[in-house]
């Protein structure tokens, strides 16, 4: 199988089993090392660094382990950045417990460190009071932004896939067996769910429901994307992004991973062997479409939509008509989301290479080694960056050499 960015599939299909939970649906999870036959890739080597200086850096947890990563989405809000972890996971087990802990932005400094019933799986979501996380247990969580306190906890069908979504009085989540729950922000209750049919075998994470108005666009591992309304889960439309063809296990894996991303007149969705697709938000008409295999959340810039796909291109398409501008294999490895840092489109991988690249033209502009296994999104504050390691570590970056 020639996918060097295949999710890290080694040993997938066989996990499978060992990670699934209850119902029909099995995870296949990412780590470990592409094996690629003839893949005879150059690493970028721009001969300057991407402008960052390290300014602290935090340990929160082990380095995950097995095909289990930890939960991709931090969030910062103010002068406080939240984080979830996975920990004591293994290649024969599950993670078993977790932890949500805030810290200073400015400093570092960890303000509260809460306990989860289970291993923590997405991220988190936070609002005016609580701070959310869901759990491989089934759980969702919701804890006290002040100080971390248990305010209450909701079990849902299986594990959470999703980082969760605030709507107004809503929180949305999604879970393994292709179901978007609606809880009661104020004491977790449930409002209503809507279902999709249960895939065999997904992809280890799932899209966080990007939430306008009164609207909330849902992905699910069978590569449909629902509008549902916030406060019923109503379906207004559905739109299929799969892409016919392909006979083996990875063909047929075909998730929506990505949350979804909008601009003034279109949403943009990306998936796995799939389609980026862009789409008339009120009815959920096709624009265009082009076939890729992605699994982050592009990042729109004006007429560009910048996409990392997974076999380590990054490409710049036309927003308007899905045309290619450029396209530059940047990596051997797993490309975390692109995001805009200055005028330039910076981007990480798995192989710990933190990367910027000119948006006009697609080159690499700056490098840095990190050397740490980046799987979650780096987060751009308002001074510079904030990266979330596979190994736990919380690093903080302000723009300067």
């Amino acid at each position: 199988m020639n996918r060097t960015g295949l999710l890290r599939v080694v040993l997938g299909v066989s996990l499978a089993a060992l990670l699934g939970g209850c119902g029909v649906s099995k995870w296949v999870g990412v780590g470990g090392e592409p094996v690629v036959a003839g893949d005879h890739f150059t690493a970028p080597n721009p001969g300057r660094g991407v402008g960052l200086r390290k300014v602290w850096k935090e340990s929160l947890s082990a380095a995950a382990k097995g095909v289990l990563p930890h939960p991709g989405r931090i969030v910062v809000t103010g002068d406080r950045v939240y984080v979830a972890t996975a920990e004591e996971g293994g290649l024969f087990s599950s993670a078993t417990r977790g932890m949500v802990n805030c810290l200073e932005v400015g400093s570092g400094r960890v303000i509260w460190r809460a306990d989860l019933p289970g291993a923590a799986s997405g991220g988190v979501a936070v609002d005016e009071n609580l701070v959310y996380v869901g759990t491989l247990d089934g759980d969702v969580v919701a804890l006290r932004r002040d100080k971390g306190e248990l305010a209450w906890k909701t079990r849902v069908s299986t594990k959470v896939t999703s980082a969760p979504a605030v709507a107004r009085d809503r929180l949305l989540v999604t879970t393994l067996d292709s179901r978007t729950y609606a809880l009661n922000t104020a004491d977790g209750s449930r409002v209503w769910i809507h279902a999709s049919t249960p895939e065999s075998l997904v992809l280890m994470g799932g899209a966080t429901p990007t939430v306008v108005g009164d609207t909330a666009f849902v992905g699910y591992p069978s590569g449909e994307v629902f509008a549902l309304g916030t406060a019923d889960g109503k379906v207004r439309w559905t739109a299929n992004l799969t892409a016919i063809g392909g006979r083996s296990e990875v063909d047929l894996l075909q998730d929506v991973d990505a949350s979804i991303v909008l601009s003034s007149r279109k949403i943009f969705a990306v998936n796995h062997q799939g389609h980026v697709a862009a789409l008339f938000p009120p009815t959920g008409a096709r624009v265009w479409e082009r076939r890729a295999s992605a699994i982050r959340s592009p990042l729109l810039l004006g007429r560009r939509l910048i996409v990392a796909d997974v076999e380590g291109n990054v490409l710049a398409l036309d927003a308007e008509d899905g045309g290619l501008i450029w396209q530059n294999r940047v990596s051997d490895g797993l490309l975390t989301a692109p995001v805009l840092l200055g005028e330039q489109v910076l981007i990480g991988d798995n192989r710990g290479r933190l990367m910027t690249l000119d948006p006009a033209s697609g080159r690499v502009t700056g490098l840095d080694q990190v050397d740490e296994e980046l799987l979650a999104d780096p987060v751009v504050t308002e001074r510079g960056l904030l990266l979330w390691t596979n190994r736990g570590n919380l690093i903080r970056y302000e723009s300067g050499s």
